[in-house]
């Protein structure tokens, strides 16, 4: 379940949060490391903070950590095997349908 904070500091991380991906590279060693939410990955920078004055502050830290773990424990995984597989497998089944179809077609002549 995503964690829900407060108004203030911790409520801008979580909205902050929302913009967090793990690379490929890190997505991996996140799934078979299982990174927890203390983890550098997970760490506030200037690339997702709407204000830089907040990466000191310890609770906007502590409430961005958690959200971003959250975001990547939902964030799906599109790896280049994956699109390939998806693509192969809709090529295929397109050809099935076209068998099928021209099967059908000739059937009826």
């Amino acid at each position: 379940m995503e964690p829900e904070y407060p108004a203030g500091a911790a409520e801008i991380a979580q909205q902050d949060a929302k913009q967090f991906r793990l690379s490929a590279n890190e997505m991996e060693k996140f799934k078979t490391e299982q990174l927890a939410n203390t983890s550098d990955y997970f760490k506030p920078n200037s690339n997702y903070a709407s204000n830089p004055a907040l990466l000191n502050d310890s609770v906007y830290a502590k409430a961005f950590r958690q959200a971003a773990f959250y975001q990547a424990l939902t964030q799906k995984d599109h790896s280049p095997k994956m699109v390939i597989i998806i693509i192969g497998a809709g090529t295929v089944a397109a050809g099935l349908l076209i068998l099928g179809i021209s099967a059908l077609a000739g059937d009826s002549k």
